[in-house]
C-alpha cells in the first residue's frame, strides 16, 4: 500500500509540474515577446462653418476740404465731439514747421498731465506699501487681501515721465503762445459727433439703407469701383455704434440663418476677430448665391478703415479628447479605458462624443470628473 500511496503520489506531483509548464509555456509565447501598447490622449476639437465674403457698412460723413496741407489735432479713432476742431491748414514750410511744434507740444502736454495725475496715485502707493508691511509685521491679517490688492493697483498704474508743475505751466505758455500766432489760421471742424478716421476709400456714401433686399449681383453693384468717389477729403466721421457685414454666402448656409437671430462670425486677414453678430436679413437666392446682412454695435474701433473683407460664419462643433477606439472597452454598457498611471492601470469611465476615423471623441476629465485629459497614457 505505501508503494501505491508513493506512486500515485509522485504521479501527482509530475501531473501537476507539466501542468504548471504547459500553462507558462501558454503564457510565455502569447505575452512574453509583447509590450504594453500605449496612446497619448490628444485634444481634438472640429468647427462646421460657411465662408463669406462681403462689406463693412457704416453710417460715415466725409469732412469738406480745406486749403493748404492739414496737421491733424485729434488721432485715428479718437472719439469727437460736434465743433471739435479736427485739423489745423498751413500754408508754405513755415506753417507746417509750426504746425509740427504746435503737435508735439500738445502731446507733451498730454503726457505731463497724465504723469501729474499718476502723482497722486504714487502717494497712494506708498501708503498701501506701508500698510502691508506693518500689517505683516503685527501679524494681522484679517484685511491683508484689500491691502494686497490696494498695492497691486496703485503700483501697477504708475508710469509715464515726471513733469514738475512748473515745467508743465512752461509747456502750456509755448503751446499757447504758437496757438495765438497761428490764430488766422484755417481750422476743420467735426460737423457732427462720433469718430474720426482718416480712412477713406470712396464707398462712404453707402450706408444700411442701401442693404435693404439685396441680391448677389445688386450688392456687387454697389460696390463696384466705377461707382467709388474720387473727391480728395482729409477724413470722415462714422457717426453711430451699429455698423454691419454686407455678406455673399452659399445660399444652402444662407437659408441656415433665415430664423437665426445671432450669429458668430471670425473675420481673416488682419482683423483676426470674432464676434456674435446679429442676423439682420438674408436675401433671397440667386443661383447658388445670397445675401446674409449681420450687424454689431460692438468693436467699431476694430472695423473702422475695413470695408471689403473675408470671414467664416460659425454653424455648431465640438471639442474633447482623442482617444483610439480600440482601446475602449464597455462594462453593463458602461464605456470606460484604462490609463496608464503611477506604472498601474487605472479604469477609468468615459463619455463618447463622436467617432472620428479610428478614434473616439470624449469628454475631458474636468467634465465628467475624472484624471481623464490631454497629455495622458491610454492603455490599447
Amino acid at each position: 500500500m505505501r508503494r501505491g500511496d508513493l506512486a500515485i503520489k509522485l504521479m501527482s506531483v509530475v501531473l501537476f509540474l507539466a501542468i504548471a509548464a504547459y500553462i507558462g509555456i501558454y503564457i510565455y509565447n502569447n505575452t512574453g515577446d509583447r509590450k504594453m501598447v500605449t496612446a497619448v490622449v490628444q485634444a481634438y476639437s472640429q468647427e462646421e462653418t460657411g465662408r463669406a465674403e462681403g462689406y463693412v457698412v457704416r453710417r460715415e460723413q466725409l469732412l469738406p476740404a480745406g486749403e493748404g496741407s492739414a496737421t491733424y489735432v485729434v488721432s485715428e479713432g479718437e472719439k469727437v465731439a460736434r465743433n471739435q476742431t479736427l485739423a489745423v491748414y498751413y500754408q508754405g514750410e513755415d506753417g507746417l514747421e509750426k504746425a509740427s511744434r504746435i503737435r508735439a507740444l500738445q502731446i507733451a502736454v498730454e503726457e505731463a498731465e497724465e504723469s501729474r495725475r499718476a502723482r497722486s496715485t504714487q502717494q497712494d502707493a506708498e501708503r498701501a506699501v506701508l500698510s502691508l508691511a506693518a500689517a505683516v509685521a503685527q501679524r494681522s491679517f484679517e484685511n491683508l487681501d484689500a491691502i494686497a490688492l490696494s498695492v497691486r493697483s496703485s503700483v501697477l498704474t504708475q508710469g509715464g515721465m515726471s513733469v514738475s508743475d512748473t515745467e508743465l505751466a512752461a509747456l502750456k505758455s509755448q503751446l499757447s503762445q504758437l496757438l495765438s500766432e497761428n490764430a488766422g489760421a484755417d481750422t476743420l471742424s467735426a460737423p457732427v459727433s462720433g469718430v474720426f478716421s482718416n480712412s477713406v476709400d470712396g464707398f462712404e456714401h453707402i450706408g444700411p439703407d442701401s442693404l435693404k433686399d439685396l441680391t448677389p449681383s445688386a450688392l456687387e453693384a454697389l460696390f463696384d469701383p466705377s461707382g467709388r468717389g474720387t473727391r480728395a477729403v482729409p477724413g470722415k466721421i462714422v457717426t453711430g455704434i451699429e455698423w454691419y457685414y454686407a455678406a455673399l454666402m452659399d445660399a444652402r448656409d444662407a437659408e441656415r440663418l433665415r430664423e437665426a437671430k445671432t450669429a458668430k462670425v471670425r473675420f481673416a486677414g488682419d482683423l483676426n476677430l470674432a464676434l456674435s453678430m446679429k442676423v439682420a436679413s438674408v436675401g433671397e437666392a440667386q443661383g447658388e448665391r445670397a445675401v446674409v446682412v449681420f450687424s454689431a454695435k460692438t468693436n467699431l474701433a476694430d472695423i473702422l478703415s475695413a470695408r471689403k473683407i473675408e470671414a467664416e460664419v460659425l454653424f455648431g462643433g465640438f471639442s474633447g479628447l482623442a482617444i483610439p477606439t480600440q482601446a475602449i472597452h464597455t462594462d453593463e454598457e458602461t464605456p470606460y479605458i484604462y490609463l496608464l498611471t503611477a506604472m498601474r492601470a487605472e479604469k477609468v469611465k468615459i463619455e463618447p462624443i463622436t467617432q472620428v476615423g479610428d478614434v473616439t471623441i470624449v469628454k475631458t476629465g474636468a467634465e465628467t470628473g475624472t484624471a481623464l485629459r490631454e497629455g495622458a497614457e491610454v492603455i490599447v
